[in-house]
This record gives structure tokens, C-alpha cells and sequence, in this order.
């Protein structure tokens, strides 16, 4: 799961929330309960 983490936080980091546009949709949900919004924004 550490390496998930980091692979998926990297790919978010990189090109945003539409990166997981054609993923299945477990990986986006993953992400969000491990990383918080940017301020201002309800969701990743």
C-alpha cells in the first residue's frame, strides 16, 4: 500500500484529479483519504 500511495500521490501531484478520468474510479477514492483538499475546495 506505501508504494500505491506514493505512486498515486505522484500521479495526482503531476497532472491533477483528471489524470484518473479514464481509471477505475477506487484509485481517486483511495487518494482521497489519504491527502486533504487544496484550501478553498471541497474534494481533490
Amino acid at each position: 500500500m506505501d508504494k500505491a500511495k506514493e505512486e498515486l500521490t505522484r500521479a495526482y501531484i503531476g497532472a491533477g484529479r483528471d489524470v484518473f478520468a479514464n481509471e477505475d474510479p477506487k484509485y481517486l477514492a483511495y487518494l482521497e483519504t489519504i491527502l486533504q483538499p487544496m484550501p478553498g475546495h471541497d474534494k481533490l
